[in-house]
């Protein structure tokens, strides 16, 4: 069950009541629900939430087939463009894959045509998709759907990031009235799958601190978003949510909030571009060098401390199978961090207190992913949080009993 007493319909879209829901959408379609499970769940407490579901379903006559079922609401109800669905004077909405209401040209992203093969890389409902396209030649783009709203100053991002020797990549094409973008296709390997697959051939740590660089030195000029709540905000927002399937687990969100409830975002003056979720899987590397960096959706004007505290975070969660190569990749890890305090931080400590607030929006990430194991890896990520914060305590520590 997952509790938000300011969003009361949740309990009809996650949960026991769940599949009732669906079953009344389906057959008011004119199908007939046989099986449903939900795969991903997205959560905003207080605002709303999105459910996916893999289902089965038999449309009149025909045999049952999979269909992608998602079902929403919102604190004023369904969302625009699905099917609402009224219960005890709470309102949901329901919609199949891939009419979402909110990108409606995803329908025609993963709508195959001139012999291309298609590969959904990523699909955030009502935000994002992705989608890799490998023509018959070989040849590899990606559609990239978006909110139409937002895919201008996608544009101007990617530009603008590119004009600055960025190695981000170019948009082919854009319709801007469907929220559909054509990126040409970067090569070289990601950076998760070498430091998973090998240990060598991994870049060295002052290249990725030359690419935060590099992005905070570019002038977004009007593609500048506006400011973004501070880590502090967004770590409560992500406290909430985990309190509403973890409550137990209370006491200590209530301590890592207020451990870094202080982290409010630059002032406007003060602010720098950064890239908003720059974490390994988003670096592309040829050799040992560094020769592409991925999704720019969440580019703002923010603190580049803020991007060293999630390439950290994310380290810390990679679990190589040998023991060999977690220790190895533990020592680049803090060669990396150090590295990174250095260039952004006033002290490690500072560097260690943002690097336990992503930790926390990371915990919900399992639960997001519906995995089989969330709940122990919630927690898990919630101690590598803590542990996180005591070792920045304990070096703020040693650093004034030295001075």
């Amino acid at each position: 069950m997952l509790d938000d007493p300011l969003l009361p319909a949740a309990r009809h879209l996650f949960g026991d009541d769940a599949e009732a829901l669906l079953r009344a959408a389906v057959a008011h379609a004119g199908g007939q629900l046989q099986q449903a499970e939900a795969v991903q769940v997205q959560h905003r407490p207080g605002l709303d939430l999105v459910v996916r579901y893999e289902a089965v379903v038999a449309w009149g006559a025909a045999a049952a087939r999979r269909e992608t079922l998602l079902a929403a609401a919102t604190t004023r109800g369904a969302p625009a463009g699905t099917l609402p669905l009224v219960a005890d004077d709470l309102e949901a909405g329901v919609w199949r894959y891939p009419f979402d209401p909110a990108l409606p040209a995803l329908e025609r992203a993963v709508t195959p045509a001139d012999g291309a093969r298609l590969e959904v890389v990523a699909y955030r409902p009502t935000r994002r998709a992705v989608v890799r396209v490998t023509a018959p030649h070989g040849d590899v783009t990606y559609r990239k759907v978006v909110r139409p709203s937002e895919a201008p100053r996608l544009v101007a991002v990617h530009d603008a990031l590119g004009a600055a020797g960025l190695p981000v990549p170019a948009v082919l094409h854009c319709d801007e009235a469907a929220g559909l973008l054509t990126l040409e296709g970067l090569g070289g390997e990601n950076l998760r799958d070498r430091l998973l697959g090998s240990r060598t051939g991994w870049p060295p740590v002052a290249q990725l601190v030359e690419l935060i660089e590099s992005v905070a030195a570019v002038d977004l000029g009007p593609a500048a978003p506006p400011a973004r709540m501070g880590l502090g905000e967004a770590t409560a927002s992500h406290a909430r949510a985990l309190l509403a399937i973890l409550p137990h687990e209370g006491p200590r969100l209530d301590r890592l909030t207020r451990a870094v409830a202080d982290l409010g975002g630059p002032d406007r003056r003060r602010a720098r571009t950064v890239h908003g979720d720059l974490y390994e899987a988003q670096v592309m590397v040829t050799g040992r060098d560094v020769t592409g960096l991925l999704d720019l959706d969440d580019v703002h004007l923010g603190d580049p401390l803020d991007d060293a505290a999630v390439a950290v975070a994310h380290l810390h969660l990679l679990r190589p199978a040998s023991a060999a190569h977690r220790a190895h990749l533990g020592r680049y890890r803090r060669r990396l961090r150090d590295a990174l305090a250095e260039a952004f931080a006033p002290d490690h400590a500072e560097l260690d207190r943002r690097t336990a607030a992503v930790l926390v929006g990371l915990a919900t990430g399992s639960f997001r992913a519906q995995r089989r194991d969330w709940q122990t890896e919630a927690r898990r990520r919630l101690t590598v949080a803590d542990r996180v914060l005591r070792g920045g305590r304990r070096h703020e520590e040693t650093l004034r009993v030295a001075s």
